[in-house]
């Protein structure tokens, strides 16, 4: 049972085994790390792979640590070993909810009302870059010490719409008109191709190529390994789902 609540919140375990003031320092201790390491992700954002696994690494040692701790008091005490007044199952979930959950549930809503959203892409405007289904992480300070130009993707909100994933194609001092149905900035046509002459080389020219498909409800991608001219085998993405 300690060793389950020590993996359920760290420190929890030494308050099962009467260590109260012990347990609530290995908590402060990890709840540290764990607030150091969110605030270094929100300001670098999206950190790389390294860090993350050398702190996941970090975070199995510690809890390792912990549970060496409450393998040793267990042998030491026994069947001499009594419950403490401490040992009841709403001591346990208050100081779960109350210092561990609820504070990181909390700080999780500030954190994506505040510095990072998350937004469904629901259509093909930024195929091939974002496919349907796509869930994506933005920053909402982005543009806050400049404005965005065009190329950038930012996140918009209509009336009575959801938020949106869409391209800036203009900014402050650009003229934007629409000609035969397509836009044009200061005169010049934007370059664009229609979805289904799109070409995305993987291995090169001819062949050994990867073209998207001619799609009909769901984006297909088609991989052609060129073999005695039969294809070799077939990506398909519906929804999520990759087949």
């Amino acid at each position: 049972m300690a060793l389950l609540l020590t993996l359920l919140m760290p420190g929890l375990g030494h308050v099962y085994c009467g260590e109260l003031g012990l347990g609530l320092q290995y908590w402060l201790l990890a709840f540290s790390g764990v607030f150091l390491a969110f605030g270094a992700w929100l300001y670098w954002l999206f950190v790389p792979w390294f860090p993350l696994g050398v702190l996941l690494l970090a975070w199995a040692f510690y809890v390792g640590i912990l549970a060496a701790d409450l393998w040793r008091r267990v042998q030491e005490n026994g069947r001499l070993y009594f419950l403490r007044p401490a040992n009841h199952g709403v001591i346990y979930l208050s100081l779960f909810l109350g210092l561990w959950a609820g504070p990181l549930m909390l700080g999780q809503h500030l954190v994506r009302r505040v510095r990072v959203g998350l937004v469904a892409v629901l259509d093909r405007d930024m195929f091939p870059k974002l496919l349907e289904g796509d869930r994506v992480l933005y920053d909402r300070s982005a543009f806050r010490d400049h404005p965005p130009v065009p190329g950038d993707l930012v996140v918009v909100r209509g009336p009575g719409e959801t938020h949106r994933i869409v391209r800036v194609i203009a900014s402050g001092g650009h003229t934007v008109a629409f000609q035969g149905g397509r836009p044009m900035v200061d005169g010049q046509p934007l370059r664009w191709s229609p979805v289904d002459d799109l070409h995305m080389p993987a291995l090169g020219d001819g062949p050994d190529a990867l073209e998207l498909a001619s799609p009909d409800d769901k984006v297909r991608l088609a991989f052609d390994l060129g073999r005695d001219g039969e294809p070799g085998y077939r990506v398909s993405y519906r929804g999520r789902a990759v087949l």
